[in-house]
C-alpha cells in the first residue's frame, strides 16, 4: 500500500493533467568521416538539393520526417522520404571529395580562356613599359658591366686601394669594337661591387660600435646610410660640376672616360671606394677602443692612399693621354687648361679629408 504525502495538494477540479514532455526531435548520432564525405559530395553538386541554411557543417543533416527547422511536418502533409547520399569515388583506398566545376559559378570555358589571355596581355604591356622607362633613367647594361667581377679582381683591387704606391700601369684597356674591358678583365676598370659591399660593411660596423657604447637604436642604421649616401652625392655633384666647367666631356674621349650616363655611374664607383679606406680606422676603434695612438696614424695612411688612388685613376678622366686617345681623335689640352685640371685633381684629393673625416666620426 503506497503512502501519500499529507502535505501534497490535490489539483483543483478541471485543471489539465501534467505529463512528461514527449521529445520532438529524433536522435542524431555524431558525424563520421563517411557522413562528412557524403555531405561534401552533396555540396559539390548544388543542383541535387536546395540548401536552407548558410552553414555547411555536417551537423545540419535532418532526420527522416523532419523539416529544415527540426519540426515534424503538419498533419495531412506527406513526409518526404530520406534519400541516402551517393557513393563516393575511391582514390587509393580513401574517399576523395569531388571538386566543384566551373559550371557551379556559371563560367564557361571560353570566358576562362579569354580572361587568361587578357591577363597575359596586361602583364606583357606592363613589362614593356617598365623596361622602356626604367632603362632610360637607369642604364642596366652599364650596371651589369660594373658588377662583372671575379675573386682575383676583388683581391687585386683591394690591394691597390690599400697599397697604391707601386701599382703600374694605371691606364685602362679597351678592346676594338666593344669599348672598355670589364672589371673582370681589367683591374684598372671601376666597379660597383666593392663600393656596395664596403658601404654595407661600414653601416654594420657603425651599428656594432653603437651597440658596444649602449647607444644602439634602429634609427642608427638609417642615419648612417643617409649620411654615407649624402656624402657620395655631394662629391659626385662636385666632380661633375668641375668636369663641366673644365670642358672634360667635350674635349674628345679621354682614356678612361665614358660619356653620358655610363660616365656618371663610373664616377659614383670611384667615389664609393672611400668606404674601403675608412674601414681600417673603424676596425681599430671597434677592436681596440681608446687606442687613439693607432687610430690616427691608420686614418692618415688610409687618407693618403685614397687620395693617391683618386689622383692616378681620375688622371685619365680629367687629363687625356696625348699619346693614345687624344692623338687618335685630334684633341689636345693647352698648357693653361692642363694646369687648371691638375689643380682640380688635387682639390678632389684634398676633399677626401672632409669626406673620410665625416665618415670616421661616429
Amino acid at each position: 500500500m503506497t503512502s501519500r504525502n499529507p502535505h501534497a495538494r490535490s489539483p483543483p477540479p478541471g485543471a489539465p493533467i501534467l505529463q512528461h514532455p514527449v521529445p520532438q526531435h529524433a536522435f542524431k548520432p555524431p558525424p563520421t568521416p563517411d557522413s562528412f564525405a557524403a555531405r561534401t559530395s552533396l555540396d559539390s553538386n548544388p543542383g541535387d538539393y536546395q540548401r536552407f541554411s548558410s552553414s555547411s557543417s555536417p551537423y545540419d543533416q535532418y532526420a527522416p520526417g523532419t523539416s529544415a527547422y527540426g519540426m515534424s511536418p503538419p498533419r495531412g502533409a506527406a513526409a518526404q522520404p530520406y534519400a541516402p547520399p551517393p557513393p563516393q569515388q575511391r582514390l587509393g583506398g580513401a574517399y576523395a571529395p569531388q571538386q566543384p566545376a566551373f559550371g557551379g559559378w556559371n563560367v564557361n570555358e571560353g570566358t576562362t580562356q579569354m580572361g587568361i589571355q587578357f591577363g597575359k596581355s596586361a602583364v606583357a604591356a606592363g613589362h614593356d613599359y617598365v623596361e622602356k622607362n626604367f632603362t632610360r633613367h637607369l642604364p642596366l647594361p652599364a650596371l651589369k658591366a660594373l658588377f662583372n667581377v671575379s675573386t682575383n679582381y676583388v683581391g687585386h683591387k683591394l690591394r691597390i686601394l690599400l697599397f697604391p704606391w707601386r701599382h703600374r700601369p694605371w691606364l685602362r684597356q679597351r678592346q676594338e669594337g666593344t669599348g672598355w674591358l670589364s672589371p673582370r678583365e681589367d683591374v684598372n676598370s671601376p666597379d660597383l661591387y666593392i663600393p656596395v659591399m664596403a658601404l654595407v660593411t661600414y653601416i654594420i660596423l657603425v651599428g656594432v660600435y653603437a651597440g658596444l657604447q649602449n647607444k644602439f637604436h634602429p634609427e642608427v642604421l638609417g642615419l648612417t646610410a643617409s649620411k654615407a649616401l649624402a656624402i657620395m652625392l655631394i662629391e659626385f655633384m662636385f666632380i661633375r660640376l668641375g668636369c663641366y666647367l673644365l670642358g672634360v666631356e667635350t674635349s674628345g674621349g679621354g682614356e678612361g672616360w665614358v660619356h653620358g650616363i655610363g660616365g656618371s655611374v663610373e664616377l659614383v664607383a670611384y667615389g664609393g671606394y672611400k668606404f674601403v679606406s675608412v674601414l681600417p680606422p673603424l676596425l681599430i676603434s671597434l677592436l681596440l677602443p681608446g687606442r687613439r695612438s693607432l687610430f690616427y696614424p691608420t686614418f692618415i695612411y688610409c687618407l693618403f692612399a685614397q687620395g693617391f688612388f683618386l689622383l692616378r685613376s681620375l688622371k685619365y678622366v680629367v687629363l687625356p693621354d696625348a699619346s693614345s686617345a687624344s692623338a687618335s681623335t685630334g684633341a689636345s689640352v693647352g698648357h693653361a687648361e692642363r694646369g687648371r685640371r691638375i689643380q682640380f685633381l688635387f682639390l678632389v684629393a684634398c676633399f677626401q679629408v672632409l669626406w673620410m673625416g665625416w665618415l670616421a666620426w661616429i
